[in-house]
């Protein structure tokens, strides 16, 4: 028998529904997954595209409350952003509750957007925004920065 396990978060548009989305790609035959929010916020066209390059298909997919699914006997709830594992309802039965953390998304690429600039200076190399000088990035972008160094006069 597969196991029901819900995905929740708060807006139902993004972790959530990637979670179930991968669940179904990946674990079929061993889950029934199902994701909701405590404050839906529509699906996000982003992640639906990001998925769909991945070959998981969110286009099905609608973003909906976890009232909507009172009545299902879940297995496991799985809180995937901090404010879903706050404000999780209480689920009767034998439903284990599980926070399995994951920054937003659409917050994180708007953080992106924000750094557009140090960005695009740095090369795009480093994948977080650390600094120059902590060592933590390829050979090929110290060569990059090392050379960029050079030109403004460092």
């Amino acid at each position: 028998m597969k196991k029901r396990v819900l995905f929740l978060c708060t807006g139902n548009s993004c972790r959530s529904q990637m979670a179930e989305g991968w669940a179904k790609h990946l674990k079929s035959g061993e889950i029934e997954p199902y994701s909701a929010g405590t404050d839906p916020h529509g699906m996000n066209a982003r992640a639906t595209a990001v998925m769909a390059e991945a070959g998981v298909d969110l286009a099905s997919h609608r973003s909906k409350h976890v009232d909507e699914l009172r009545d299902v006997p879940f297995d496991y709830v799985v809180t995937v952003c901090d404010h879903a594992n706050e404000t999780c309802p209480v689920f009767p039965g034998k439903a284990k509750r599980l926070h399995v953390g994951f920054d937003d998304p659409p917050a994180w690429r708007r953080a992106l957007q924000a750094s557009k600039r140090r960005w695009i200076i740095t090369g795009g190399c480093a994948m977080r925004f650390a600094p120059l000088s902590s060592g933590n990035t390829s050979p090929l972008c110290n060569v990059f920065h090392r050379q960029r160094r050079q030109r403004a006069g460092f």
